[in-house]
């Protein structure tokens, strides 16, 4: 995430399928809130602070 576009972003946010929850654990990001359905597959919200 070394881009200028980010350069000022204090926190990433998105919404993972729950299948890919474990990748985006191992690069930082976190779960909150509750899960919820889209287009049939349960997702999270993750985030991550930079």
């Amino acid at each position: 995430m070394n881009d200028d576009r980010f350069s000022k972003a204090s926190r990433f946010y998105l919404g993972a399928q729950e299948t890919a929850v474990g990748f985006y654990k191992t690069l930082g990001f976190h779960t909150y809130g509750e899960p919820f359905m889209e287009v049939g597959i349960k997702h999270w919200q993750m985030s991550k602070s930079v």
